[in-house]
């Protein structure tokens, strides 16, 4: 890689956000951050008080009844014995810094393995099943989350060890904190224990907020938000130093959706779980805003929170909940207030729409559990279902016809790429996703894995000699971003929906894809032009009995099961056609093999394939 990309992509990135990473990276190095002045005492007592008035009446939580808390990347047992805050359960390592200052630890340390394995349990997640089921009056519950709780306190000293490292960790843990005082009813006449324990995280966020907004990610809304809601909480309380805390969070909210949020609602990190993980934040600020009688926030805040609503509910599949598998994803989910599983969107799609639109967006489901444990009402007029959106600013075509919507993901980097997903097409049909993205699997496993993941190989797109149309520089920074070059008008013409996009590579070769989206028809033409030896087109498979039809000129594959044919000619002749193996990511840390068509070609040509259904 030539230092003119690394700089071209430095000035893409923000000069100023350069300098404030650069200027945290200093001042953490050489201890002049204002975070090494902080200290903070913590209680040993409980932190929440049993429930005045129990509701044995609320919904189920059924997670409590197998006597386990599942997310999407760890369980945890139900036990007196609270689990080890130091142990990564993938590679049975245990963290051996507990008493280093939180600065003075690896962000990667391959014995140890995913320093998420430990941080996603100290996310304090499980805050959440167990106030719900101490709020219907299970004393077990309630001797559980103080227990572990108050165990957390002790084997976590404020700033000592992994899960201080992170702000964003201590962002969700407050508002884990305060969303378990609202559903115990304690959140106006909570316990001195957690009010302690709050101003001790809020005391780590604020010094190095700067280095989370210089990210131009979720960080920034997490640590906003976290500085809001827990300032916010303090004040309501009693405790008038909160409102520093309260109104750089609020400063901070309004600046972070107003830049990454863009107008037609895409999310700056280009990910279908990073952009729930915001939105159910800025669901978090509205919803403490309110029970807590605060001040309305900016105007900003609810246009932005609006559109990326509005995004959200466009993207997502409205019979099984899920989307496609878009961008880096770390399994991160909040307020899991529903027994819907984590692949299942439309709890947050229902409470943003309701928050900022004071509308459902789906018929009643379990989707609204929620609002009985938030006491929110839950109004009857219905959000017109999902149509067609042209995100042009975050480079995403959603094209929706009755039960069946394509996705389209086209390069417009406004902010940094996080996968060489250019013109990747998914495919859903009645809750089905049949052409599929690949994921992301992890940010610190093998090398291989990790790069596999985040490369053009898997996704539903055409790869140019055998090279990756963006490079790496770093693990988490590619350079050379591609910008789109050609692009189409969507029209809706004798029942065709189509539309289209195209760019050229750093190496000069060329792809158009044009999409055709009929009733039971998929129809997409692929133009490549301008390599050297080979482009190769994949199409990342639902697992199902594909098989080859012989005796056809065409490449033509046949899935008897679900009565679907997809058939590919060319206007050159195709060197290879081959049905391999692939991996695809559907949580963190977890991979399963699914099959993947793959055709070469040599020469420039275009491309036709064909699904029918």
């Amino acid at each position: 890689m030539s230092l003119l990309i690394f700089f071209q992509t430095i000035i893409k990135l923000g000069i100023s956000n350069v300098l404030r990473v650069g200027f945290y990276r200093l001042s953490i190095k050489y201890k002049f951050n204002p975070v090494f002045k902080i200290t903070s005492d913590l209680l040993d007592e409980p932190l929440y008080n049993t429930p005045k008035d129990p509701n044995p009446g609320l919904p189920i939580v059924e997670s409590w009844e197998n006597k386990e808390i599942n997310n999407s990347f760890f369980s945890l047992k139900i036990q007196q014995q609270p689990p080890d805050w130091h142990y990564n359960q993938f590679t049975d390592k245990v963290s051996k810094d507990a008493d280093k200052l939180w600065s003075q630890i690896k962000d990667f340390d391959p014995e140890l393995g995913d320093i998420k394995a430990l941080w996603d349990v100290s996310r304090l997640d499980w805050i959440i099943p167990l106030s719900q089921q101490a709020s219907k009056g299970n004393a077990d519950a309630l001797f559980f989350l103080n227990n572990w709780l108050q165990d957390w306190q002790k084997k976590n000293t404020p700033y000592l060890g992994v899960n201080w490292k992170c702000g964003q960790e201590a962002s969700i843990r407050v508002i884990h904190l305060v969303m378990g005082a609202y559903l115990l009813d304690q959140h106006k006449t909570p316990r001195k224990a957690l009010i302690q324990l709050i101003i001790t995280h809020l005391k780590r966020i604020e010094p190095t907020i700067s280095y989370a907004i210089g990210q131009n990610n979720n960080h920034g809304t997490s640590e906003a938000a976290a500085l809001y809601i827990g300032g916010g909480f303090l004040v309501k309380n009693g405790y008038h130093n909160g409102y520093k805390w309260h109104k750089k969070g609020e400063n901070f909210l309004a600046e972070r959706v107003s830049k990454l949020i863009g107008k037609n609602g895409t999310f700056s990190q280009y990910s279908l779980n990073y952009h729930r993980l915001m939105l159910d934040t800025l669901c978090c600020c509205e919803f403490f805003r309110d029970k807590l009688n605060l001040k309305l926030l900016p105007d900003v805040f609810y246009q932005k929170a609006i559109l990326a609503t509005n995004w959200l509910f466009s993207i997502i599949d409205s019979i099984s909940g899920d989307g496609p598998n878009i961008g880096a994803n770390d399994g991160a989910k909040i307020i899991p207030l529903t027994n819907l599983g984590y692949r299942d969107f439309r709890p947050t799609v229902q409470l943003a729409m309701v928050l900022f639109k004071s509308k459902r967006a789906y018929v009643h489901g379990e989707y609204d559990d929620q609002f009985r444990w938030l006491k929110l009402a839950l109004p009857e007029k219905q959000e017109d279902a999902p149509a067609s959106l042209i995100a042009d600013d975050g480079g995403f075509a959603i094209l929706r016809r009755s039960e069946v919507f394509v996705s389209l993901r086209y390069p417009r980097f406004k902010f940094r790429p996080s996968q060489n997903d250019l013109l990747h097409l998914d495919l859903w049909i009645k809750g089905k996703n049949i052409l599929r993205d690949g994921g992301s699997y992890s940010y610190n496993a093998d090398a291989g894995l990790v790069n596999y993941f985040g490369s053009v190989s898997a996704h539903n797109t055409i790869q140019f000699d055998n090279h990756e149309p963006m490079q790496k520089i770093s693990r988490f920074l590619y350079g050379n971003w591609s910008k789109t070059d050609w692009i189409s008008k969507l029209t809706d013409i004798d029942g065709c929906l189509s539309y289209g996009a195209g760019y050229t590579d750093t190496f000069g070769a060329n792809h158009k894809r044009k999409v055709n989206l009929f009733q039971h028809r998929l129809v997409v033409t692929d133009e490549v032009s301008n390599f050297k030896k080979n482009a190769i087109l994949r199409w990342r498979l639902i697992d199902s009995d594909w098989k080859f039809v012989e005796n056809d000129i065409d490449v033509v594959l046949r899935s008897n099961s679900k009565n679907q044919t997809m058939r590919i000619n060319c206007t050159e002749k195709i060197t290879s056609s081959n049905l391999t193996e692939g991996l695809e990511s559907l949580y963190y840390m977890k991979s399963n093999k699914l099959p993947v068509l793959e055709l070469t070609v040599e020469k420039k040509c275009v491309i036709t394939t064909t699904l029918t259904w």
